[in-house]
């Protein structure tokens, strides 16, 4: 068959093989065949005890899950409330930062917004954190937002008057380099930790002692 047709086609059927002293032996073809229907009534058995299984599923839903515990300072994803905010999301949110336990609770810190915010432990997951990997930038992608590294500088536009609306502070972006630092107004970072971070450093008055129309330096 190999001369006239080559390796398209293969005559080897098993038949040839090294003998196995632990292969069962059968004296007759009738042995064999209740061997064999023995095998097949195991495997009906299985699957009719795995329909049965998946009958009581269907039925009373799935076991339910042990509650899930973390510590303060894990990071964790957050499933969304009904679904994400578009397609390309990843279905869960974050990642966040645990920061206080009350009872069936969390306290989670957004890393964008530094703002907490309480949710139940059924909505929580855990996130692995790899070597060398921020979770803020994860965040950052996923939310398709900037982050602020830190705060370089500030200065007064305009007529330069110590106005609320004249500051502007020049902003260093998580992942970015100088050539990308942005001078940014006053009114898009006041509730951000870099802000306060910053006016504690050089001794600004902090947003919170900010007036609508003035600013003042703590001497």
């Amino acid at each position: 068959m190999r001369m006239l047709f080559g390796t398209f086609i293969t005559v080897d059927r098993g038949f040839l093989v090294p003998w196995d002293p632990d292969r069962p032996v059968y004296s007759n073809p009738s042995e064999y065949l209740q061997a064999l229907d023995s095998q097949l009534h195991a495997i009906l058995e299985a699957s009719m005890a795995h329909r049965d299984r998946a009958y009581r599923l269907a039925r009373t839903g799935p076991p339910p899950v042990q509650p899930r515990s973390f510590a303060v300072g894990d990071y964790v994803l957050l499933d969304y409330p009904e679904r994400p905010p578009n397609k390309t999301c990843f279905p869960r949110g974050g990642p966040f930062i645990v920061t206080e336990r009350l009872g069936d609770s969390y306290i989670v810190l957004d890393l964008l917004t530094q703002r907490p915010k309480r949710v139940h432990v059924a909505r929580l997951h855990e996130f692995r954190v790899a070597t060398n990997v921020d979770p803020a930038a994860v965040a950052a992608t996923e939310a398709r937002e900037f982050v602020i590294d830190r705060i370089l500088e500030h200065r007064y536009t305009n007529d330069g008057r110590p106005l609320a609306r004249n500051l502007e502070f020049k902003v260093r972006w998580l992942g970015y380099g100088p050539a990308d630092d942005t001078w940014e107004p006053w009114s898009g970072l006041r509730n951000t930790v870099a802000v306060e971070d910053y006016a504690q450093l050089v001794k600004l008055a902090p947003p919170s002692a900010y007036t609508p129309r003035r600013l003042s330096t703590i001497l």
